[in-house]
């Protein structure tokens, strides 16, 4: 069974974050390509945010090894890549939240 599409969720509160929404449309797939190669791999996501400009995901798996992996590669992709425009970013300090910021987002937020 597919895994629900987590690419719609509030990740940031208060902040628009539509730079990450073609990397979580990534990851649900590459989850779902995993889903669809073994049915007898498992995932339950019990939710999906950014902390502290990190991606963090709360799950449970008969796989752990394989799903923190991939988990791993993609909070990567998160941590530089900007929550609002999807260009490449870094983690930006500076403001109310730690989120990863492009220097044009940067500047707009000034």
């Amino acid at each position: 069974m597919p895994l629900d599409d987590i690419s719609k969720m509030n990740l940031i509160k208060g902040h628009n974050k539509s730079g990450w929404n073609k990397i979580t449309e990534l990851l649900v797939s590459d989850i779902n390509k995993i889903l669809d190669l073994n049915n007898e791999i498992y995932i339950k996501i019990n939710y999906v945010k950014e902390k502290y400009g990190h991606l963090d995901i709360s799950y449970n798996s008969n796989n752990r090894t394989l799903f923190d992996k991939l988990f791993l590669d993609y909070e990567e992709i998160f941590e530089t890549t900007c929550c609002v425009c999807g260009a490449s970013g870094k983690l930006d300090e500076s403001l109310e939240w730690i989120i990863p910021l492009c220097d044009d987002c940067k500047k707009e937020s000034e």
